[in-house]
């Protein structure tokens, strides 16, 4: 929930974006892949194949096509002792 990408996906208007606006982001780890099974459930593969049924969905499936690398943030509350 805290990957950049997903304001561009989802605009700044998004309750997700709400949400990452209270953290610093710690870390992004460009290989993990574990987030298919939050946006994608049953699914983990990229391909054709990935369900179109959210704005999220479609906005990823068309950014994993095209080849790019989504992967999993970590951060803490801003303010907050890490």
């Amino acid at each position: 929930m805290l990957m950049p990408e997903l304001q561009q996906f989802l605009g700044e208007d998004s309750h997700i974006a709400a949400f990452q606006r209270l953290f610093e982001i710690d870390s992004i780890d460009r290989e993990a892949v574990w987030y298919m099974e939050w946006i994608f459930p049953g699914y983990g593969t990229v391909d054709e194949n990935l369900p179109e049924k959210t704005s999220l969905q479609r906005e990823l499936k068309k950014y994993l096509l095209a080849g790019k690398k989504f992967g999993i943030a970590k951060g803490h509350i801003k303010g907050s002792f890490n």
